[in-house]
């Protein structure tokens, strides 16, 4: 279910001014209204009952937080006791306000940093993940073009997105991702591998410098994988690349990363589960807009 409609029906409504708290003993109160006029954004752990009713909210990550945040939701359980409600069908389907398109090929996207230097935050082990759109016309003019001995042009959008939108720290929470101009270098090259009456497998390698105006976050690196064509369909049957690259600095909800310059990998295949056909890539699920994540170049 949409959880912003969620609490404004149900009853956690911020502007109702009902609160959501995730306060534990010795640390910092983490209230869901404070943060919602922060930042406008409702992500965090939630506990509440069917009718609504709050029993704890956190948005951190550490072992201790998380423990403290759910033996608190537990004594205001136990003390308050659970209301319930009937909640609409309507309600429970809706997951999210984007739903995934019928025609794109979806890829998960996993990012890690291999070798973490000693003394960083533990988060910095943590596994990113992501998912990642294709459409289907984008990989019969890839196919097209590919055949016709002029590649280059074909895969630009694919692979600007890639760049901008999933080649991200998102390691240790939510990435920053990158502004078209941002984007300072992709270079990418498409070229058949072997050709076979039914498919057509075809490389697909491109180099990335991304860097804000001022330099506090960048990254160099280069993208290498496989694609495996339908001749019949001109549709990919298969892909799976790597990209392996330089990172430097934090996100904006990401603080604490490795000092320095730090290798950052990322990898990109076709996913086969269920939750690929529901939850949309992090710009998307973010602020809605699926235009500029299918068009990043415009």
């Amino acid at each position: 279910m949409n959880l912003v409609k969620a609490t404004m029906v149900l009853g956690t409504s911020t502007r109702s001014g009902s609160v959501l708290s995730g306060d534990a003993p010795g640390r910092s109160r983490l209230d869901l209204n404070r943060q919602m006029l922060q930042t406008s954004d409702p992500q965090g752990i939630y506990i509440t009952d069917s009718a609504g009713s709050p029993f704890g909210f956190t948005n951190d990550h550490g072992y201790e937080d998380i423990r403290d945040f759910l033996n608190i939701a537990d004594g205001n359980v136990r003390s308050l006791g659970l209301c319930n409600v009937a909640i609409p069908d309507s309600s429970l389907s809706d997951m999210f306000h984007v739903p995934v398109p019928s025609d794109v090929t979806v890829l998960e996207v996993l990012e890690r940093i291999p070798n973490v230097p000693a003394g960083c935050s533990s988060l910095n082990k943590s596994l990113g993940r992501d998912f990642a759109w294709v459409w289907m016309h984008e990989q019969k003019a890839q196919f097209e073009s590919l055949m016709s001995g002029n590649a280059s042009d074909a895969s630009k959008a694919i692979l600007k997105r890639f760049g901008r939108f999933h080649l991200v720290d998102g390691v240790r929470g939510t990435p920053t991702l990158w502004n078209k101009s941002e984007l300072k270098k992709c270079e990418g090259q498409l070229s058949i591998i072997e050709k076979h009456p039914e498919s057509v497998l075809a490389r697909l390698r491109c180099e990335y410098t991304m860097s804000t105006r001022s330099g506090r976050r960048r990254y160099r690196g280069t993208l290498d994988g496989l694609i495996s064509f339908d001749t019949r369909t001109r549709l990919w049957r298969d892909a799976r690349f790597v990209a392996s690259g330089m990172h430097f600095g934090d996100g904006i909800y990401t603080p604490n990363a490795p000092k320095g310059d730090y290798l950052l990998l990322s990898g990109f295949s076709v996913s086969r589960s269920k939750t690929g056909r529901i939850v949309p890539p992090e710009k998307v699920a973010t602020d809605g807009n699926i235009r500029e994540y299918k068009h990043p170049e415009s």
